[in-house]
């Protein structure tokens, strides 16, 4: 399960009911958020759920580069699913100036077209390094050179024949 500003905390979590949990991901793998910016999100959210983005925003009185980066990592899916939508708002959120903090905007709602998936995919990897939703081989492979295999398509080929191979690696040992 992806991070989300509702469920997740620093480290990564089981959820659900055995014996086939899940695992929700911390806001630790989001590179370049620290411990303490979540710390103080958390501790915001303890008094109770966040209603919506401007809720977070007032409550958390977190930096706007970090929400910022919160929302590219889309910790606030269950909020708005549109990232870009978020970071829009957020960048014209007025919460940071003392004279608006109670304030609220009353614009009309950001009509975007709709994410191209594999830039969704490429945001994932670049703000966590992973993604919970598709695999970036499903974007790729249609454009690789014919007789290219995937793994897992090697142990149906004859022994000795001359073969590619593309891939992602995911996850290196170290």
């Amino acid at each position: 399960l992806s991070v989300c500003i509702q469920a997740s905390e620093w480290d990564c979590t089981l959820e659900g009911i055995e014996p086939d949990p899940s695992i929700r991901l911390g806001f630790r793998l989001i590179q370049g958020i620290g411990r303490d910016d979540v710390a103080r999100l958390l501790e915001a959210r303890k008094t109770s759920p966040f209603l919506d983005l401007q809720d977070v925003i007032y409550r958390s009185n977190l930096k706007r580069a970090v929400l910022l980066r919160l929302a590219e990592a889309n910790v606030f899916s269950t909020m708005e699913p549109d990232r870009r939508k978020v970071s829009w708002e957020i960048q014209g959120s007025w919460s940071q100036l003392p004279l608006f903090q109670t304030s609220r905007r009353d614009e009309p709602p950001l009509t975007l077209s709709a994410p191209c998936p594999v830039q969704s995919v490429e945001t994932n990897y670049r703000t966590m390094g992973l993604s919970v939703g598709e695999h970036p081989m499903q974007y790729l492979r249609s454009h690789l050179p014919k007789n290219t295999f995937g793994l897992g398509e090697l142990q149906t080929l004859d022994t000795g024949r001359f073969v590619r191979v593309a891939g992602v690696i995911l996850n290196r040992p170290r």
